[in-house]
């Protein structure tokens, strides 16, 4: 049994291949958990203007948007002119909808109500 809590920022896991003569490989790395305090997608009830601030995430970041049968009704690629981007939703009708942030180290979704 494994018990113990983290109180970290995110928590990765990579996954290295050993041969028997010692040498390795990284096979890859996977984002495993991404504190709310380093993506935020607000206001939540939003108008017309989703913001996004990801702080502590670098590198491209591809922002898609479904609705509650999974069809996409947005996607972009957020310039990286800094950490606090502005996505028009006004063309969006009333509802609920699914915001997912995909980065070079993982994704996170998120919830978010149209009015």
């Amino acid at each position: 049994t494994f018990d113990h809590q983290f109180k970290a920022k995110s928590i990765y896991i990579t996954l290295v291949q050993t041969d028997y003569d010692g040498s390795f490989n990284t096979i890859g790395t996977k984002l495993l958990y991404q504190n709310d305090e380093a993506i935020k997608f607000y206001p939540n009830p939003v108008g017309d203007i989703l913001f996004v601030d990801a702080t502590r995430v670098e590198g491209e970041k591809k922002l898609e948007i479904f609705d509650v049968v999974g069809r996409q009704v947005y996607s972009g690629t957020l310039e990286d002119s800094g950490n606090q981007y502005k996505i028009d939703v006004s063309f969006l009708s009333k509802g609920t909808f699914f915001i997912k942030l995909t980065t070079n180290l993982g994704e996170v979704t998120s919830l978010m109500v149209k009015n």
